[in-house]
C-alpha cells in the first residue's frame, strides 16, 4: 500500500476546530507538566459549573507520579475552561479532549485502564501516553478497525491538534470489554510507517 493509500485510509478527518455535540458529556486530558495551572483554572470554573477534575495516574501503577502527570476533567459548555483549553492545545501538545455519553467517573476509569500497553515477548507493561497528541494519529490509524473500536470502548469521539485540529468519532460500544492492547511487532512496523508518511505528507503540504 501507498504512502496515499494509507493516509486516505486513516480514520480520522481534520477540520478546522474543536467541536462539541451536545449530546454528549465532553472531558480534557491535559498533561499538567505542560500546563501547570491546568488545575487553578479548573477550580475557577466550580465557582459556576459543575467540574471535576482527577489525576489521571492516580491509583494506577503510575501513582507516584499522579501529581505531575495528567489531569483528567469534565468540561462545562458554558464554563471558561474550554475557550482556556483550546489556545493551549492549538500551541502545546498538552493533551486532547474525549466525548462519551459516559458518566465522569465511568469515563475517568476507563481512561486509566488505556494506560497500560504490553510489549515484547515477556509482555512487559509500559506507560501509553495515548492522550499526547503527537501520538494520536500514529496510534488510532495503526489499529485495526475491530481493535480501535475495542479500545475506544466508551469513547465515542477524540479530538486534538497536532499540525492542525483532527477528529476521530466513532458508535458507543454496545458492550466495553476489559481490552487490554498489546504492542505487537506488526503494529510497531504499521506506527513507524504511518509516520513517515504523515511526515512527508506534512513535508510536501
Amino acid at each position: 500500500m501507498s504512502d496515499s493509500q494509507i493516509l486516505a485510509s486513516m480514520p480520522w478527518q481534520k477540520t478546522e476546530t474543536a467541536s462539541f455535540n451536545h449530546e454528549l458529556n465532553h472531558y480534557a486530558i491535559i498533561d499538567s507538566l505542560l500546563v501547570p495551572t491546568i488545575k487553578e483554572w479548573a477550580y475557577q470554573d466550580q465557582i459556576l459549573h459543575e467540574v471535576e477534575i482527577q489525576p489521571l495516574f492516580k491509583n494506577t501503577l503510575f501513582n507516584d507520579n499522579a501529581d505531575q502527570g495528567p489531569f483528567f476533567m469534565n468540561l462545562h459548555p458554558e464554563g471558561t475552561l474550554i475557550e482556556q483549553l483550546n489556545d493551549v492545545l492549538t500551541s502545546t501538545p498538552a493533551g486532547c479532549l474525549v466525548s462519551s455519553q459516559a458518566s465522569f467517573e465511568d469515563l475517568y476509569q476507563h481512561c486509566q485502564s488505556k494506560l497500560i500497553v504490553s510489549s515484547g515477548e515477556d509482555a512487559n507493561q509500559a506507560l501509553l501516553r495515548f492522550y499526547d497528541p503527537r501520538n494520536l494519529a500514529v496510534f488510532l490509524g495503526a489499529l485495526s478497525e475491530i481493535d480501535r473500536s475495542l479500545w475506544m470502548g466508551y469513547l465515542e469521539g477524540i479530538q486534538w491538534f497536532h499540525h492542525g485540529w483532527h477528529s476521530l468519532k466513532q458508535d458507543p460500544s454496545d458492550e466495553v470489554t476489559d481490552y487490554h492492547l498489546t504492542l505487537t511487532q506488526t503494529l510497531k512496523e504499521t506506527m513507524q510507517r504511518l509516520q513517515v508518511a504523515l511526515q512527508d505528507a506534512r513535508f510536501q503540504g
